[in-house]
């Protein structure tokens, strides 16, 4: 099976690539924007594709001899909220191009969307029949996106799957790996660099967390699935926690690892303010027999020693 992956240096396909790279059943082709002579040693044994996804010249002949296509490039919602033309350009115009480019040939079409594509009605049950509401240019451009890869799809009788993913976190491949305003990964950092938390909300929001390599896992079952006609999955991790609750998690495990209390500041909730509720329903992913497998407290365990070992203070001096 011969691979596309965009996104291959990101936090989702760095390690996606170091799982994929194992398996003698496939090849590898990834699309980097950076110059693969800076990635010699990373890239050792992969077949690199330097391209960009708004720059449809450069993505010429880029799905020839492909088999399954998994698009994880996108702009982050931070980036996406500062800049929503940038996002339209990159999330939108960018997963068209590239569709536009990989042709008929590939079996199957895999996009990594965002439970973020729900919004407003990200609360209570959430399934995958639930509408769609965005209220951001994250979940808007995805939501678009998704529409893109369907149609294309249909056009040309291929397999897509739409992953709807939660909030994923846990360490990356590498430090230097834009995910440090993911809130458990932010939180983590936090407490080796600064010795301290700080909630920048009451904490009371309730998120479906799901460990990153639990993602990866959840991307290879889709991959051997048989290529399907067109479906839409949830990707969760089953278990909703506040943001307090994981702030608290953090601030427990490392003071039985480290012997160290850390101090959590937060705002007062306001007074109309009450918890969240969600019920992140994933039935569909777990009819093929997956499951996430990597608890809050490991993930949390591991993520703190990446921490230590690249943003401590005795590292950092």
């Amino acid at each position: 099976m011969k691979v596309l992956i965009t996104g291959a240096l990101g936090y989702i396909g760095g390690q996606l690539v170091e799982q994929l790279r194992q398996r003698s059943d496939c090849q590898l082709r990834l699309l980097v924007r950076r110059d693969p002579l800076e990635l010699q040693a990373w890239v050792s044994g992969l077949e690199v594709w330097q391209g960009d996804l708004t720059q449809p010249q450069t993505l010429r002949g880029i799905g020839d001899g492909i088999d399954r296509v998994i698009h994880l490039a996108a702009l982050d919602a931070p980036s996406c909220q500062r800049d929503p033309v940038a996002a339209l350009r990159v999330n939108v115009e960018g997963t068209l191009n590239l569709w536009a480019a990989v042709g008929s040939a590939p079996a199957q079409l895999i996009y990594l969307s965002t439970f973020h594509v729900y919004g407003a009605n990200g609360r209570d049950r959430v399934t995958e029949e639930t509408p769609l509401a965005p209220i951001h240019p994250y979940g808007s451009t995805h939501g678009m996106a998704e529409l893109y890869t369907t149609m294309y799809a249909r056009q040309r009788q291929q397999g897509a799957t739409i992953l709807r993913l939660s909030n994923s976190y846990g360490p990356p491949l590498t430090p230097d790996v834009n995910c440090w305003t993911i809130v458990i990964n932010d939180l983590c950092r936090q407490a080796i660099a600064q010795q301290r938390l700080v909630l920048r909300s009451s904490g009371l929001q309730v998120r479906d967390f799901i460990a990153l390599r639990d993602v990866v896992a959840a991307i290879e079952q889709v991959m051997r699935q048989p290529a399907p006609e067109i479906q839409t999955l949830n990707l969760g991790g089953l278990k909703t926690y506040s943001i307090l609750e994981v702030a608290q998690a953090v601030q427990g495990i490392y003071q039985t690892d480290y012997g160290r209390h850390l101090p959590l500041e937060r705002p007062q909730p306001l007074p109309q303010e009450t918890p969240g509720s969600l019920d992140f329903r994933c039935d569909r992913l777990q009819a093929w027999g997956w499951r996430p497998h990597i608890s809050l407290t490991d993930n949390i365990r591991q993520t703190l020693r990446f921490c230590q070992q690249h943003f401590s203070p005795r590292q950092e001096s």
